[in-house]
């Protein structure tokens, strides 16, 4: 069991989440826009993805039956976040229970998963930050080249490179672990070398 290897530390675990709860997102943001500068840790990180967040509100509209997050970007009216598509409101996900378990270990299952390409720098750029902020350890799998090499993108913009790539591969019957660092990465990349 992981707890074992990190006694000491708080771990969240993200499972594959698909299209994602909305309803549980909605709960989540309530809860922690109640959080000291809560709802302003979320809007920084989310302005990575989307820079022209201003703000994020609850509301419940008198034509609607469901409260739903609405995001102010500078327009007359603001605009609900299912709108600025899955890798905004995925990282909104993963960033809000972040933010509401101060966890120290986040352990992300396809990370990719429901994220278009274009998406995955951005998205990797804003847990990175908030990572590197708030020192919270990233384990994330992915079985996608264009994930890692996204990540790898993101992780060249910080002042310290701490990306790992641990691929797991069966030598003799043992599963054996390959780490390849910064190094090995870009070498990979550029030569089209899997990862995975």
């Amino acid at each position: 069991r992981l707890v074992e290897y990190f006694p000491e530390n708080k771990i969240l675990e993200i499972v594959p989440i698909g299209m994602g709860d909305y309803l549980r997102q909605v709960n989540q943001f309530n809860e922690f826009a109640q959080k000291n500068k809560g709802k302003e840790q979320l809007i920084e990180a989310l302005q990575i993805i989307e820079p022209r967040l201003q703000g994020l509100e609850y509301l419940k509209l008198p034509t609607s039956d469901q409260a739903m997050i609405y995001a102010d970007i500078g327009l007359e009216y603001k605009i609900p976040t299912t709108q600025f598509g899955h890798g905004f409101t995925r990282a909104m996900e993963m960033l809000s229970h972040l933010i509401l378990s101060n966890a120290e270990v986040l352990i992300a299952d396809e990370i990719e998963n429901g994220i278009h390409y274009s998406a995955l720098e951005p998205v990797w750029t804003a847990i990175i930050n908030y990572a590197v902020k708030n020192n919270t350890q990233v384990f994330a799998t992915t079985h996608s080249r264009e994930c890692i090499a996204a990540a790898h993108q993101a992780m060249l913009k910080q002042a310290t490179y701490e990306l790992n790539v641990i691929r797991l591969q069966n030598e003799d019957g043992q599963v054996v672990a390959i780490n390849h660092n910064q190094d090995d990465i870009e070498t990979a990349l550029d030569l089209g070398l899997g990862l995975r």
